[in-house]
């Protein structure tokens, strides 16, 4: 662990479907883990070892990393300041136009922004709008802030999620998360744009083949 985060990550809308169950698995793969969410239902239910929906083997490993200290539930946003790894699942739903809407992730950035830290990675862990990660990455250097910002979308089906983390974990966050802590990291931005128009002139390829 960095001596300078006593947690390791924080899962911001972490008491839903995607969120909850990844913290749960980060934390029993020894991850100092802190749930962030605004829904204080769900949180209350969390808090006394009852998942708030299905999910399979969740009933059981709720209550272990509870009583072993390895997951913490809050409900303001102060605990962030503590946590390297920020894994932010939120994602950018469209409007009635079909236009990206923004406006979740920009609201709990800007309330985030006061326990925000040099040396934190941003994760996006929810399926976002092309160019999010990059929107993200020059809003925290405006703020004078140096956070790596990363993109790791979900592929996992709710009530299953897991077993599917379990099978699926070369290569997934957790792994990553878990090799990283205690070493320097190093997040490098994608470019986008550039990767959605080579996925195109592929995609044009394979249809004149």
């Amino acid at each position: 662990m960095n001596s300078s985060f006593p947690r390791d990550l924080c899962v911001i809308g972490g008491a839903g479907h995607v969120g909850l169950p990844l913290a749960l698995l980060c934390a029993d793969s020894g991850l100092r883990t802190t749930i962030y969410d605004i829904d204080t239902a769900k949180l209350q239910q969390i808090r006394d070892g009852r998942m708030p929906f299905r999910e399979d083997g969740a009933d059981l490993l709720l209550p272990k990393v509870l009583a072993n200290g390895r997951l913490r539930v809050e409900g303001q946003p102060e605990s962030m300041s503590e946590c390297r790894f920020l894994i932010m699942v939120i994602g950018t739903p469209v409007d009635e136009h079909l236009n990206p809407s923004f406006s979740a992730i920009d609201r709990v950035l800007e309330n985030a922004r006061p326990h925000l830290r040099d040396g934190q990675v941003l994760v996006l862990r929810s399926t976002v709008f092309p160019g999010t990660s990059r929107r993200l990455q020059r809003r925290l250097a405006e703020w004078g802030l140096d956070i790596g910002v990363a993109c790791c979308p979900e592929r996992v089906a709710q009530g299953h999620s897991l077993r599917e983390f379990r099978e699926h974990l070369g290569g997934d966050l957790t792994v990553t998360l878990l090799s990283a802590i205690g070493r320097k990291v190093e997040v490098h931005a994608i470019d986008e744009d550039r990767m959605i128009r080579a996925i195109d002139w592929l995609r044009a390829r394979a249809r004149t083949r």
